[in-house]
């Protein structure tokens, strides 16, 4: 009797999806903690740009500027996420749905996304530069050996893993 539930063709659908997905979150949620990183960095940074150097007094400040800087940091990769991901989640409308006002709120919820991905490219392409050299030397000498393959990669699945996942979870959940 056990047995009787994984000899259940939509019992395994389930549990093949619901892998597919755990896994697929997994991996998600490693380069969105790597994706922490460069916005936690740049504006740690900038609140200790603020803080004057040298006086003894405020070096507790400086520490509590990387602190702030970690917790704008989390809130800044939340909010640029969300924004990518909102016209995929949009998109999933029921086409009857789908009048004017859902035409203008995909429209601007386009735009926040582009600024999203713009904001997101900026920040992982300052943090994980794509070239191992500088953009006049490879310019003059074009190397693939001198692209950094791995921060691509990085920068590729953090600016896009979340948009992809959540149709990924729309496909698998149809299918199960």
């Amino acid at each position: 009797m056990a047995n009787a539930k994984f000899n259940d063709p939509e019992r395994v659908d389930t549990l093949i999806g619901w892998a597919i997905l755990i896994g697929a979150g997994g991996v998600l949620f490693y380069y969105l903690a790597l994706n922490i990183f460069p916005y936690a960095a740049f504006f740690g940074q900038l609140l200790k740009n603020l803080i004057p150097e040298g006086i003894p007094l405020l070096a507790p400040l400086r520490a509590i500027a990387t602190v702030a800087g970690w917790v704008i940091g989390i809130g800044a990769l939340v909010a640029v996420q969300s924004a990518e991901a909102w016209p995929v989640l949009l998109g999933g409308s029921p086409k009857e749905s789908r009048t004017d006002r859902w035409e203008q709120k995909m429209f601007v919820a386009s735009v926040i996304a582009t600024v999203g991905y713009g904001l997101d490219a900026f920040f992982c392409g300052r943090f994980w530069p794509v070239l191992l050299v500088s953009m006049e030397q490879f310019r003059f000498a074009r190397m693939w050996s001198l692209v950094n393959w791995g921060n691509i990669a990085t920068v590729v699945i953090t600016m896009f893993g979340v948009a992809v996942y959540v149709l990924l979870w729309r496909f698998v959940r149809r299918a199960m």
